[in-house]
């Protein structure tokens, strides 16, 4: 709220108009426009010298893919939403925007498209005034009623798990340090350290499958990130398709080979991609609060996309280290959970709703609490 008024940026289709709305009159009027088009999974917070930072965001628009190359002869007619690593200020006085990150060259250390985007006041340290950006996703994602090939098209937003800060006075964004994860294949409970490592990574284009006896050798540029033995890999695209599938890992010889069992008589093969279902989680859509003692309460959120997995795990920011620490997790997994500080420094946190591997299943009623006295 900027005395009285609340800004107001873009729409369904990503256009770069605003507007703001004024309480007093009960009225919209139109602003400058947005330097980039984005959607409403940019994040905005007022910053101390009054004008409001927009954080990220995605940018979307219709997107044919094909025919060529890996989409074969056909055409693929859709809606592409790409993650943004640029930021805006809005200025209440000029009623304009400005890119953000003029020391850092004018973008983010990374893409984030459903990030947070904090304020820090009260911790009594440097990174008071500054704001503290965590998560969101990464890439680009695209959608259409037939679904393309491998590789015809982009593979989809990821979460990320890492955090920054922007500086209103230097105008820039460096980075700080990432909420914790599990060891490569684990998953809370069983691990105590933070978010789970059992997320499809970054697809590695394979460049050559063959099968000696029953054991498939699969070569890539560089083994897909987060590759475990004993865990599995998702293979897909690959010709002839008999090599495609999920596999669990036998063996990893090299940088660039990993190997796994499959029936026999299987012809030399090319093309596709690889990707472990043990890289590392990130968080998208949570939401965070500033706690009495200044530190940054994140919690909630999808782990791999927007309606994928949600998270009921919570994490605390100390602006003293600029580190993250895992806390009690909620008693419910939400994305999007409304979040408000109580006076008494308790965060109470009363809806929410609950998805699980890309379906919405119902809304949740349970409420919880984060008393910041106990952690």
């Amino acid at each position: 709220m900027l005395n009285g008024f609340i800004p107001l940026a873009t729409s369904t289709n990503s256009t770069a108009s605003s507007e703001i709305y004024e309480v007093l009159t009960d009225a919209f009027l139109s602003v400058g426009s947005l330097n980039t088009a984005r959607e409403a999974t940019a994040t905005a917070v007022v910053l101390p010298n009054n004008k409001t930072l927009i954080v990220g965001g995605s940018h979307c628009a219709a997107k044919t893919y094909g025919p060529g190359g890996l989409c074969g002869g056909s055409s693929f007619n859709g809606f592409q939403c790409d993650a943004l690593n640029t930021a805006e200020l809005y200025s209440e006085g000029t009623e304009l925007f400005t890119l953000a990150g003029a020391g850092s060259g004018g973008v983010m250390t990374t893409a984030r498209s459903g990030a947070t985007a904090t304020l820090i006041t009260g911790s009594g340290t440097s990174l008071d005034g500054k704001v503290l950006i965590t998560g969101g996703s990464s890439g680009s994602t695209f959608l259409a009623l037939s679904t393309p090939p491998p590789g015809c098209a982009p593979f989809g937003q990821v979460a990320q798990n890492t955090a920054e800060i922007y500086d209103p006075v230097t105008d820039t964004f460096t980075a700080t340090g990432s909420i914790p994860g599990c060891t490569a294949g684990t998953t809370p409970p069983s691990c105590t350290t933070g978010l789970p490592s059992t997320c499809g990574g970054t697809a590695a284009p394979i460049t050559s499958a063959a099968e000696s006896g029953t054991t498939v050798t699969i070569t890539s540029a560089a083994n897909p990130v987060g590759l475990l033995v004993g865990s599995n890999v998702t293979v897909t695209g690959v010709t002839p398709t008999t090599y495609n599938g999920s596999f669990a890992v036998t063996a990893i010889p090299s940088g660039t080979t990993f190997q796994y069992t499959a029936t026999a008589g299987l012809v030399a093969g090319s093309g596709g991609f690889a990707s472990a279902d043990t890289a590392q989680c990130g968080l998208v859509d949570s939401v965070t609060a500033l706690l009495n003692n200044g530190e940054v309460l994140v919690t909630g959120g999808d782990y791999i996309v927007f309606l994928g997995q949600s998270s009921p795990q919570a994490f605390l920011f100390n602006p003293s280290s600029g580190t993250f620490t895992q806390t009690v997790a909620m008693n419910v997994a939400r994305e999007l959970p409304g979040i408000v500080t109580l006076p008494n420094g308790t965060c109470w946190s009363p809806v929410s709703n609950r998805s699980s591997r890309g379906l919405r299943r119902r809304t949740g009623h349970a409420v919880c609490v984060h008393d910041q006295r106990l952690g």
